[in-house]
């Protein structure tokens, strides 16, 4: 019966094969054949029958070339429609079988939504991130220039180098420049203290913005006679205006000079490293009288020519610079120029490796998710195997099987898929939400087309992945021995198995290994030594109306002032000001600059640098309580016409005068000056403050106010222990000095530590997540995938039993080969470890290299996952009795 059912199937197979041609032959011949057999009966003879037939036919050629051009336009229709009807036919199959495997349904879609809603929340982050250098029209052919000097790789140029660079030039079609500044914004409500960029007429129309109220500055700006011009940003706008619609006229003081706010900048500007915090926009003159060649300032932007390259505008304006250097030799003779894509300022290196390694991390939970769906998938098709045995026998092809089992895949992706965005959606939510980084929006992080479309696209990637190996070793399942009872265990299906414990492990490892090293980073963050106090201190940012205090020694005087006003406020018990706060040191108002020792000064050593150069009030080492190790601090009395003093820290101290007591010693920032300045040690602090990597600071040099003035201070106050909200009543203590001076940046250390913090730990955190997330997904997978590969070895088992085998040694047989398995999988995955560590450490301050009591942290929970679930299956698989488990097979 078999063997007929294979012939009848064959010969179905082989009409399906034959040419139109011949089927509309066959089909002609067999009605004519059977109307001359018709008048053959009727008395005709088998000639006149044929003549007649035909003759009542017709034209027997145009009749068949008509059928078959009928069926040649008919064909790719009926082909569409059998194969929609096909696709839509497994799809409802598919649907019925997973309703009725609710539990199975539940659960696989649960891991893809876990796998992918990760992927599809750190997408849209990059996405976002990659999509801001977008906001400018035609950004690919916006580039930047800068200075190059022997110290600095980029810095800003002068504004007759700019001149010359836009007269020179032919690799650009538009060249603009615009500088930052602050200034103190007054007349509208309390003065503050606002970011002012001035930016050349054409810039705006070069960077393709637009205002939405209003105009922008363009070549046509007021002369100089007149009142100039502002353009408020979309953010000043809301928060100091209140959206005024009639903002346009008026008249806002910007350091005491009036200006005319002509416009309101559109709200697609404002992002970090590019104008993020800048509140108006002035004019920058292009008038050669109005610049110099020293120094620096400007940042000019320019715009490639249609087919123009980065390459090719820098060997031009390394070819200017050169003629630059030769017309000028006193100031440029050492300048060169670089030019630098807007993409690649915007999107530095490290941003994009940060956001490429956590994308990465991302898909490989969905990796591991996949990895365990295909070992779920392949046990279920072990329990499958007599509903695919029987369609096999009916006549359903490899292909038939395995299209069925991949659309079951398919739509469990999607709906794992659908679950997966709404979960990224809060995740990503919640990322906005934890950091305030002013580059994102929340249109841009939102579920937008793109990150939907690459959701969709993972979908369809993650069901190729999982479903594709069961699917092709279901589609193999052996007829004769699922009808005999027993089970298709063949070797491609056990080589699918091994293959995917090895690759769980090897995908698993590596991101152990970055939770492990995230959770020790952010334990560094919990317990780092600040050096100081950093409990009930407050501090406040505070700046110098030029405008009012012409010299540095009126700004001095007012500090004192505001120092005494608000020492003089109930529950703050000590006040000082410094330069900048002595957390993440090495920028933030550091100063670097060159020392010398006076004993150094005649020995031709050269001048060391040193990038700790504080600038603080007396009263400040006491409010942090920071203790004087050796001599005094600062006192009123070192005024500038005093003798010029300093204070260094003990490891200053040390690196200078290791000998000797460093009190009483000088030293000078430039001994080869006419005048030399000697500068008095008067004290030595103890080392306090922390750097960018979470250590403490190298060496620090402190000078007094009154003799180095610094126009931007941040005055620190320690207040009583339970005192709540000082703001209103530390506002007022310091207007009552000057009701002009702006006052903002008001925190206390601990949410300035947290700040400073937030990007370092929520990196780690996301990692540490995905970590954990990958540990859950990988121990539920292989503690599965083992125990089924035990538990199909029960009729082996039975046989070694029953042949005399000790219950010991099938635990340890079973576990030696799991064990070989496993250690395949640590080996390769001890190698993307390597990987994964580097990139950790060169993306996350402060990171060092996985200690190996972590690893061994990390190869004790995967073995313990791996000893239970070789371990139990293999113990319960002995207790069963040799004959039934016999039986049972």
């Amino acid at each position: 019966m078999r063997r007929l059912l294979d012939r009848f199937r064959r010969g179905l197979s082989k009409q399906r094969r034959r040419p139109v041609a011949r089927q509309v032959d066959d089909e002609l011949s067999f009605h004519i054949r059977g109307r001359v057999d018709e008048l053959v009966a009727a008395g005709w003879t088998e000639t006149e029958a044929e003549a007649e037939v035909l003759r009542r036919f017709g034209d027997y050629d145009r009749i068949s070339q008509s059928c078959r051009r009928l069926d040649a336009a008919r064909r790719p229709s009926a082909k569409r429609d059998l194969t929609l009807g096909s696709l839509l036919s497994d799809v409802r199959h598919a649907v019925r079988l997973l309703a009725r495997s609710p539990g199975f349904t539940a659960c696989t879609v649960a891991t893809l939504a876990l796998g992918l809603g990760a992927n599809a929340a750190m997408f849209s982050i990059v996405n976002a991130m990659w999509q801001i250098p977008t906001r400018f029209e035609r950004h690919e052919e916006l580039v930047l220039l800068w200075t190059q000097t022997p110290r600095w790789s980029k810095s800003s140029t002068s504004g007759l180098d700019w001149l010359d660079w836009r007269e020179q030039s032919a690799a650009f079609v538009e060249m603009g420049a615009y500088r930052s500044g602050r200034r103190i914004l007054s007349e509208v409500g309390v003065p503050e203290t606002i970011g002012v960029v001035e930016l050349s007429g054409d810039l705006f129309p070069l960077l393709g913005l637009r205002s939405q109220l209003g105009r922008l500055i363009g070549g046509d700006v007021a002369s100089a006679a007149e009142t100039p011009v502002v353009v408020l940003s979309d953010d000043l706008w809301q928060r100091r205006f209140a959206s005024d619609p009639d903002v346009v006229g008026q008249v806002i003081k910007l350091d005491s000079v009036e200006h005319v706010v002509v416009g309101v900048l559109e709200p697609k500007v404002g992002f970090d490293r590019f104008w993020r915090d800048v509140g108006v926009f002035t004019h920058l003159p292009l008038v050669r009288s109005e610049h110099t060649r020293e120094g620096g300032g400007l940042r000019p932007i320019a715009r490639l020519k249609p087919g123009g390259s980065v390459a090719g505008a820098q060997t031009e304006m390394e070819g200017i610079a050169d003629r630059l250097a030769s017309a000028y030799p006193a100031t440029n003779a050492d300048r060169d120029v670089f030019v630098e894509s807007l993409r690649d300022y915007v999107l530095p290196m490290e941003n994009k490796l940060a956001m490429g390694s956590m994308l990465m991390a991302a898909c490989a939970v969905l990796m591991i998710a996949c990895v365990n769906l295909a070992s779920f998938l392949l046990a279920r098709a072990s329990v499958r195997g007599p509903e695919l045995a029987v369609r096999i026998a009916l006549g359903a092809g490899h292909r038939r099987i395995v299209r069925q089992l991949m659309t079951e895949s398919l739509v469990l992706a999607l709906l794992g898929g659908a679950l997966g965005l709404v979960l990224s959606r809060w995740a990503v939510g919640m990322f906005s939400a934890s950091w305030e980084f002013g580059a994102f929006r929340a249109s841009e992080l939102g579920l937008n087309p793109p990150v939907v479309i690459y959701t969709l696209l993972s979908c369809t990637l993650a069901a190729l992945a999982f479903g594709m190996a069961p699917a092709l070793a279901a589609s193999r399942t052996s007829v004769g021995a699922v009808l005999r009872g027993g089970q298709s265990t063949g070797g491609a299906r056990t080589a699918w198995r091994n293959a995917i414990v090895v690759g769980q492990l090897a995908l698993t490892i590596p991101l152990l290994v970055a939770c492990a090293m995230a959770a020790r980073q952010l334990a560094f963050l919990e317990t780092i030594d600040y050096g100081f106090d950093t409990n009930d201190v407050m501090a406040m940012q505070i700046d110098r109306p030029e405008y009012r205090y012409a010299t540095g020694e009126e700004w001095s005087a007012v500090i004192s002032e505001m120092r005494a006003a608000l020492a003089a406020v109930p529950g703050v018990r000590t006040v000082g000001a410094t330069l900048s706060m002595p957390l993440g040191a090495g920028r933030n108002g550091e100063y670097g600059g060159t020392f010398a020792a006076e004993d150094e000064t005649d020995s031709g050593a050269p001048m060391v640098s040193v990038r700790g150069f504080q600038v603080v009030t007396p009263g400040y080492f006491e409010t942090l309580g920071v203790p004087v190790v050796a001599g005094r601090a600062f006192t009123p009395s070192d005024l500038p016409d005093s003798l010029p003093v300093a204070l260094v820290n003990e490891r200053m101290a040390e690196r200078s005068w290791p000998q000797r007591q460093a009190v009483g010693q000088r030293f000078t920032f430039n001994r080869d000056a006419a005048d030399v300045e000697w500068i008095t040690v008067v004290g030595v602090v103890a080392d306090f403050g922390i750097d960018f990597q979470g250590q403490p600071i190298d060496e620090q040099i402190y000078m007094p106010h009154a003799q180095r003035p610094s126009s931007s201070m941040r005055l620190v106050g320690r207040v009583e222990k339970g005192t709540t909200d000082l703001v209103p009543t530390v506002t007022a203590a310091i207007q009552s000095v000057d009701a002009e001076v702006p006052i903002y940046g008001f925190r206390t250390i601990e949410v300035a530590i947290e700040e400073w913090l937030m990007e370092t730990r929520l990196f780690t955190s996301m990692i540490g997540g995905i970590g954990l997330l990958a540990l859950g997904l990988a121990s539920i997978g292989l503690f599965g995938m083992i125990s089924h590969s035990v538990a199909q070895r029960t009729r082996e088992i039975g046989v070694r039993l029953a042949l005399g085998a000790r219950r010991v040694a099938i635990v340890r047989l079973v576990l030696g080969r799991v064990l070989k398995l496993a250690s395949i999988g640590v080996a390769a995955g001890a190698a993307l470890s390597a990987v994964v560590a580097a990139g950790m450490i060169a993306n996350i301050h402060g990171t060092t290299a996985p200690r190996i009591a972590t690893i061994l942290a990390v190869l004790a929970i995967l073995a313990m996952v791996i000893g239970l679930a070789a371990y139990l299956p293999a113990r319960r698989a002995t207790r069963v009795d040799p004959l039934e488990a016999l039986r049972a097979e």
